[in-house]
Order: C-alpha cells, then sequence, then structure tokens
C-alpha cells in the first residue's frame, strides 16, 4: 500500500476578501485555491473546500468558487 497524503494543501494566497455591492446578484464573488503536492490524477480529489459557518448564505463548490444561494 502507497500512503499518498505526505504533504498538507498550501493555499495559493495567504488570505481571501471578497465584496458584493448591496442589491447586486452575483454567482461568483471569489475563488480560493489551494494545492496538494499529493494530488496526482488518480487522487485529484484530496483537496476539498468546505465552509464552517453553519447556515451561511453562501455554498462553496468543489472547484473553490463561492456562489451565492
Amino acid at each position: 500500500m502507497v500512503d499518498v497524503n505526505d504533504f498538507a494543501p498550501v493555499w495559493k494566497e495567504r488570505s481571501y476578501s471578497g465584496s458584493v455591492e448591496e442589491g447586486r446578484v452575483v454567482e461568483e464573488i471569489l475563488q480560493v485555491q489551494a494545492v496538494d503536492h499529493d494530488g496526482t490524477k488518480a487522487f485529484s480529489r484530496i483537496c476539498q473546500y468546505h465552509l464552517l459557518t453553519e447556515d451561511a448564505p453562501f455554498v462553496i463548490s468543489e472547484d473553490g468558487k463561492q456562489v451565492v444561494v
């Protein structure tokens, strides 16, 4: 068996911030991205994104894009 989780994911940016004008409807606010040096074609879904705040008015897709609900 091969250990495929030797490296922790690393964020592309140190921090992320986004904003939306009040009354404006948008589909994408910002995109976050991390890389995982363990990632290979077979294990390309090692990095996943989740919002920690319950009942947030957003969802985050598997590619790291936040989408307004």
